[in-house]
């Protein structure tokens, strides 16, 4: 996909996610995209015809692991200033998932919920 084309995806009314994972034909993460980055790429000279891949070459890439306890990856978000991570998996470096702060949160939820209703089956001690 060009710069061109992944700025046109984002800013489609039917893209419901601000940030996507971009992988090569073996599902290997080359990085993340989000309007901030098709902006900070416009901004910096470079070419519409320029392909993802290129312009993704060499960045570092922050992923998550299917093992990894939610605690740590929420630290991770919050460490790398991001709202999304690629998950991978770690046999053959595949994306195998992509999470966000908002599933974090509704994990976060859903567990609450489950003490609340502990603690009134049980009763307050």
């Amino acid at each position: 996909m060009t710069l061109h084309g992944a700025a046109a995806f984002l800013t489609n009314l039917k893209t419901n996610h601000p940030s996507f994972p971009v992988v090569d034909a073996n599902h290997h993460v080359l990085g993340v995209i989000d309007p901030p980055s098709v902006l900070r790429w416009r901004r910096a000279g470079k070419h519409r015809t320029a392909t993802l891949k290129q312009l993704l070459a060499g960045n570092k890439i922050t992923v998550a692991h299917p093992d990894e306890y939610l605690d740590r990856l929420a630290d991770r978000l919050m460490q790398v200033n991001v709202s999304h991570l690629p998950v991978i998996s770690r046999e053959d470096q595949r994306l195998v998932g992509y999470i966000g702060w908002k599933d974090l949160m509704r994990v976060r939820a859903r567990s609450q919920a489950e003490e609340t209703q502990k603690t009134v089956f049980f009763g307050a001690r």
